[in-house]
């Protein structure tokens, strides 16, 4: 009879302890949920050919026609120009601007009649701004200039004039929150040796009128104020101007000013023997920059959020959505960085005869030009 009992206790204790462990195993499937597994993912890219050739067609009316794809205006229009480019020598010659419409497939051409080159242009408030660059027939130098135009006739006018010696460093053109603004670089204080002198500002431009916000300036002879450094970066986004500079003792800095408050903040600064601060984004309200290795071809490393990575060196970034960044690297092969689980990931593709460049149209949506000069509208998925 008292083994019987003890038999019983048992089977009662370990049904007690049973239905113990099964309530444990219940709550704790409820407050910890298994983490789905992120080492799998995998993303691709596939390409359908856009309507944009066809439609620019009557518009490249010579062999040395070619049309140039400036920039998006957002997800719906697209700016460019058609240059000769047999015409002024290595600046091009600018025969016309237009808008193409992704979603009406509806072209816009603007006559251009000057012996110039438009390298960028905005249409805003029934006028074209546009950003024109002529040889210097005294030297070598570069003019550029600021010029409007009413949109429905030839009349135009010029807001501001400068010169470059290097033609990479034109004025670039700025449109957010109906606000409109221009970074400008003009060398001056020319001498025998050339020009001893930069200044490099952002400026908004008000009833056509050029109102300074930030500046800088420096010697290029001896090692004095501060000059512009990598000016094809600059970024403005939510009323921040991204910019970076290096001073005197050539270090980088990377800066974020406040358009709004006229704060002026820097990010990082960069003063390694071994590696330049080539490029950032800004995602996540932190900051992805990458580093370039100075005495290794191709190689660079990159950081985000106090994370580390080394790869080779990645060309052409531009963000695609909140958590991700598309590179196209040499060899026409496209990667991603996906900063929500830290991969760098190489997508794959249905095509791979593509140009380097190529712009954000929206969220995971790319256009981008083949060696044949077709137009192709890129898809991204996360698969």
């Amino acid at each position: 009879m008292e083994e019987n009992m003890k038999k019983k206790n048992v089977k009662k204790q370990f049904f007690l302890v049973l239905i113990f462990v099964i309530i444990i195993l219940i709550i704790s499937s409820l407050l910890f949920p298994k983490q789905k597994k992120i080492n799998n993912v995998s993303y691709s890219i596939n390409f359908t050919k856009s309507n944009l050739g066809t439609k620019l067609e009557a518009y490249i009316k010579d062999s040395s026609y070619e049309a140039d794809i400036l920039k998006a205006d957002g997800n719906k229009t697209i700016y460019g120009v058609i240059n000769d480019t047999l015409e002024n020598g290595n600046l091009f010659l600018t025969k016309g601007l237009f808008l193409y419409d992704i979603e009406s497939e509806e072209l816009k051409y603007y006559e251009f009649n000057e012996y110039s080159r438009v390298i960028d242009f905005i249409i805003f408030d029934n006028k074209i701004y546009q950003v024109i660059l002529e040889n210097d027939t005294e030297d070598s130098s570069i003019k550029w200039k600021i010029q409007v135009q009413e949109l429905n006739n030839s009349i135009s006018w010029i807001v501001k004039e400068g010169t470059l010696i290097d033609v990479f460093k034109y004025p670039r053109l700025f449109f957010e929150d109906d606000n409109l603004y221009i970074t400008t670089l003009t060398n001056f204080e020319k001498n025998s040796e050339g020009y001893a002198k930069e200044k490099y500002s952002l400026s908004k431009i008000e009833n056509n009128v050029l109102k300074e916000l930030i500046s800088y300036e420096g010697s290029l002879i001896k090692e004095e104020g501060i000059l512009a450094y990598n000016i094809m970066n600059v970024k403005i986004e939510n009323s921040i101007f991204y910019h970076t500079i290096v001073d005197e003792n050539s270090i980088q800095r990377l800066m974020a000013y406040n358009i709004k408050n006229k704060e002026n903040k820097e990010i990082k600064s960069n003063d390694s023997k071994n590696l330049i601060l080539y490029s950032y984004i800004p995602i996540k309200n932190s900051m992805y920059i990458q580093y370039a290795y100075k005495n290794q071809t191709n190689r660079a490393k990159f950081e985000f959020d106090s994370k580390i990575n080394e790869s080779e060196l990645n060309t052409f970034e531009n963000k695609i959505n909140k958590d991700c960044i598309l590179f196209h690297n040499t060899g026409n092969r496209w990667y991603i960085y996906d900063t929500s689980n830290n991969k760098y990931i190489k997508l794959s593709n249905n095509r791979n005869n593509f140009y380097p460049k190529y712009i954000v149209l929206g969220e995971n949506t790319i256009l981008t030009e083949d060696f044949e000069n077709n137009y192709y509208i890129g898809k991204i998925e996360r698969n």
